[in-house]
């Protein structure tokens, strides 16, 4: 039989709840279903004009609301002209990780809970596995999340005359996209529809603005509470951006730049514990993902 284009032969396929996709290599699962996930992404042009679109309108919005912020760095003998120039560079630096972690998190926590009935069926008949189907679609997603990801900078880098690099601000955005669409993954695929899915966004947004440290400073959070900083995303990616952004600083504001990194907790001697604790989180949300459908396959197979 085939399906798919996978191929099994009936001595190929085990008892249901079993692994029949073995039957299959695990190179002919990834051909098949890397070819099924860049038709989907290519057909579905409305999700393509609108994802994109949204994303130019937004950030021109940023651009111009933050418009030359980042050359602006006060008055070099008045502190406090500088400590204001620099928080309205902050500002633009948050905004554009808030807007990464809404763009590539939103599509996939609704997009999800509507492929997910197709993968529970295939895979209780054994087509193929949790594994395969997930780099699949990671595949499709990692050049569309930097193809994002370079016109958010390719809008504000020059209307907000931001100082970093341009492709290590690319690559920091783009990674805190990823994380926040990974954590999309896995309550996405908690969820049976759409609707249960917008329901519970809420927590998967709410949850990265208390902990980032924007509002309250993370000392002040009851230290009981306070482990949950570490699966919010969002506070590690602004931090990344922010000490690729504030690296390339005038030399008369450097003073004021180190005291703001510092009374924020950011530091260019951490960046490697960011990044760290930004794959650990991808990777966690990914294996989650992974389980909790391999899971619920299972239990339809038993049924």
């Amino acid at each position: 039989a085939e399906y798919m284009g996978i191929e099994a032969t009936a001595e190929q396929v085990t008892p249901v709840g079993k692994t029949a996709y073995r039957g299959s290599s695990f190179c002919r699962q990834i051909q098949w279903l890397s070819v099924r996930e860049v038709r989907n992404a290519l057909r579905d042009k409305p999700s393509l004009v609108g994802r994109f679109g949204v994303t130019t309108f937004l950030n021109i919005i940023v651009g111009i609301v933050f418009l030359g912020v980042g050359n602006d760095w006060g008055n070099p003998l008045v502190p406090d002209s500088q400590m204001t120039a620099i928080q309205n560079h902050f500002g633009a630096v948050i905004m554009i990780a808030i807007g990464s972690l809404f763009g590539q998190a939103q599509p996939m926590i609704l997009a999800f809970p509507q492929e997910r009935p197709v993968f529970l069926r295939e895979y209780a008949t054994g087509t193929y596995g949790t594994v395969p189907y997930l780099l699949c679609k990671l595949a499709v997603e990692l050049p569309m999340s930097f193809l994002q990801t370079v016109v958010v900078f390719l809008i504000t880098y020059w209307m907000v005359e931001m100082r970093g690099n341009f492709l290590w601000l690319v690559l920091s955005t783009e990674l805190t996209g990823l994380v926040a669409a990974s954590t999309a993954l896995a309550l996405g695929a908690a969820v049976a529809d759409v609707s249960t899915a917008m329901q519970i966004m809420p927590l998967l947004f709410v949850p990265q603005f208390l902990f980032a440290g924007f509002f309250i400073r993370v000392e002040r959070i009851p230290a009981w509470l306070r482990w949950a900083q570490y699966l919010c995303s969002l506070k590690y990616g602004v931090n990344m951006i922010a000490v690729v952004e504030f690296d390339n600083h005038p030399a008369h504001s450097a003073a004021s730049v180190d005291r703001f990194l510092e009374s924020n907790s950011m530091s260019e001697d951490d960046m490697g514990l960011y990044v760290g604790i930004m794959m650990a989180l991808f990777f966690l949300f990914r294996l989650a993902a992974i389980l909790i459908l391999r899971a619920k396959g299972r239990t339809l197979s038993a049924q």
